[in-house]
């Protein structure tokens, strides 16, 4: 009895899917922040606010489990590539903007908005998919800062206690 409360001080005890406990207290300590720093939300949006913070921690956790087997690196190379080209098509939008509007002195029509109004179904589900990457991108950035810690943990269910005997001839 005394053992695992000694271990779980000295940190080896570990909460959720043997992931290290300050990843655990991380999440919820960015959880806490946003929860404090957002209450202010409309109440239009508190349930997509509450399901994109569900999002993130479940995502963040999946990370973690991945960071562990070994298999990161693939799924956060093609997170990272997702979020470039986004990153791309929003700087030349916003260049074409400024092209278009600032230099040649065009008025400014409401292109998106219109589209958006005309789409709302393409313009939902290309809104929901953004928000998705930047936050799985969100996700593996904070479960890498503990990939050392995440690397050295075991599986539930691997601890052996014993020495395996060898086969006797």
């Amino acid at each position: 009895m005394f053992d695992r409360w000694h271990n779980a001080y000295r940190g080896n005890m570990r909460l959720i899917f043997n992931l290290p406990n300050r990843l655990i207290v991380t999440i919820g300590f960015i959880v806490f922040c946003l929860i404090f720093i957002f209450k202010l939300t409309p109440n239009d949006f508190k349930n997509e606010f509450y399901l994109a913070i569900a999002m993130f921690v479940l995502l963040t956790l999946l990370s973690g489990v991945r960071i562990r087997i070994g298999r990161s690196d693939t799924l956060k190379n093609t997170i990272n590539a997702l979020w470039n080209f986004e990153t791309a098509c929003a700087f030349c939008y916003g260049l074409y903007l400024f092209v278009d509007y600032t230099i040649y002195g065009i008025e400014q029509p409401a292109l998106l908005t219109s589209w958006a109004r005309e789409n709302p179904i393409m313009f939902t589900s290309m809104s929901s998919a953004l928000a998705f990457v930047a936050i799985f991108r969100a996700s593996i950035s904070i479960a890498e800062i503990f990939k050392d810690s995440i690397s050295k943990s075991k599986p539930i269910g691997n601890t052996q206690t014993k020495d395996v005997p060898e086969e006797i001839s």
